[in-house]
């Protein structure tokens, strides 16, 4: 299945999941984001990360320099494993995990 048909069919399973109200409420929170431009002001393709100090699934902190030390990095962040997109992301990273780390690089999310 095409990535676009998976995203398709979570939308549609979370929308029948909620009712008229949660949708409208949704629908709103969603016109506020793109009011304020949340996308056009995050960061891009090949914009330079801030530095970052973060914990692990371990509970460890560990930095952006430290990840960066170890080579090309790719790095996701995700709202946890209760988000059915989240959850899609990070499968998609692990199936490109093979080829990142044969170029030298890391994944991380």
């Amino acid at each position: 299945m095409k990535l676009r048909d998976r995203l398709d069919a979570i939308e549609r399973q979370l929308l029948t999941a909620i009712d008229a109200e949660e949708r409208a409420a949704l629908a709103a929170a969603i016109e506020r984001l793109r009011m304020l431009q949340i996308v056009e002001q995050g960061l891009a393709e090949g914009d330079l990360l801030p530095d970052f100090a973060l914990p692990d699934s371990s509970g460890q902190i560990v930095s952006s320099a430290d990840l960066l030390d170890r080579g090309p990095l790719v790095l996701a962040f995700f709202r946890g494993p209760w988000c059915p997109y989240c959850s899609l992301m990070v499968e998609a990273l692990d199936q490109l995990r093979p080829e990142v780390e044969a170029l030298g690089g890391s994944c991380v999310a």
